[in-house]
């Protein structure tokens, strides 16, 4: 039972992702109303856009409804990256096509002011290996006192909790000032969290 659910959620995704791709195409829609994509657009993203210092900004991940997420962005430096190729065209002007995990092939330690990982795990980053490498790998590419955040989604039937991959532990849990904790539940109907830390 537990296998057929599992291909069942496998087909709606691939349905919501195609046909979301296509109305990004014909209708040019490509935001997504979902609570945590609220507090990510609305919350998140203005407030750590409020500054006028140019940041340089990493983004992993894009799909159809993150098409437009350079605008939030475009007084910084804003870097996209995402092993699928038929997602590029998603991604910022500088859109690297890779998984994380190499991400020092393409830029020196110490050069991001923020990383943002939002809904990765579990897609695309999935083994405890490759995770722990690629927190390893945006530990170093961050300059210190750097911006990581997390966003992913809790699994109530099995132990899923980032923190206890131990390259996430080099960071130190930060106080996002605008939503008052280091760990933010959306609830509203979503399983999604976001966790903030810094490169201290």
């Amino acid at each position: 039972m537990k296998m057929l659910i599992k291909i069942f959620n496998h087909i709606k995704l691939i349905i919501f992702l195609h046909l979301g791709r296509l109305k990004s195409f014909f209708i040019k829609v490509n935001n997504l109303e979902t609570p945590d994509r609220d507090i990510l657009e609305k919350i998140i993203f203005p407030e750590i856009c409020k500054d006028s210092t140019n940041k340089k900004i990493l983004f992993v991940g894009c799909e159809w409804y993150t098409s437009h997420y350079k605008k939030f962005f475009i007084n910084h430096d804003f870097w996209t990256i995402d092993f699928n190729k038929s997602v590029a065209r998603f991604g910022s002007d500088n859109h690297i096509i890779d998984r994380l995990e190499n991400l020092d092939m393409h830029f020196p330690d110490g050069c991001f002011d923020i990383i943002i990982c939002n809904g990765i795990l579990g897609f695309g980053t999935d083994s405890p290996v490759n995770t722990k490498i690629a927190f390893d790998k945006c530990f170093a590419s961050m300059k210190t006192g750097g911006l990581f955040i997390l966003g992913w989604n809790s699994n109530h039937e099995k132990k899923n909790d980032p923190r206890e991959i131990d390259s996430l532990g080099k960071f130190t849990p930060y106080i996002f000032p605008n939503l008052k904790t280091d760990r933010y539940y959306v609830n509203k109907g979503s399983s999604h969290i976001f966790d903030f830390y810094l490169k201290s």
